[in-house]
């Protein structure tokens, strides 16, 4: 199985239906390779094609879990869920995100935008992120010792 886009993704040239080569790319979410048209123009992005890197189809399916998770969805509390900090006080934040679980697509908690992409940048790995805390123990040295 391919590897999700990080950084600079190898691209897969194509043909259409006419014959006509096409750019591919992979999409991080459903991990196959579809001609670049089957994504959304996204200027902010930092690689030179300027498209999201999930699919049309993904997108359209995960903005209809977002809908179907937010009407059944608590209120938001005054602090993350996760950290503890308060998006709306905080300026160093940027907001709230209702956080699911991206297989059972059961909300699991408000937490902020900050804690959101950590986990899942740890792709919501409780082993990922155990591994992430014994490195920073190991390598973090003890106010006591200086």
């Amino acid at each position: 199985m391919p590897l999700p886009f990080d950084g600079e993704e190898p691209l897969f040239v194509g043909d259409n239906d006419h014959g006509d080569a096409v750019p591919h790319r992979i999409c991080n979410k459903c991990m196959e390779y579809k001609p670049i048209t089957e994504f959304h123009k996204d200027k902010g992005r930092r690689d030179a094609l300027k498209r999201h890197p999930v699919c049309n189809k993904c997108l359209r399916k995960h903005q209809q879990v977002v809908q179907k998770i937010r009407k059944t969805a608590p209120p938001k509390p005054t602090a993350c869920e996760c950290c503890g900090r308060d998006p709306d006080l905080d300026p160093t934040i940027r907001g709230w995100a209702m956080d699911h679980n991206h297989i059972t697509e059961e909300f699991r908690g408000w937490i902020c935008q900050t804690c959101n992409i950590g986990l899942g940048h740890f792709k919501d790995s409780v082993e990922g992120l155990t591994k992430a805390i014994d490195y920073l123990k190991r390598t973090t040295k003890d106010n006591n010792d200086a």
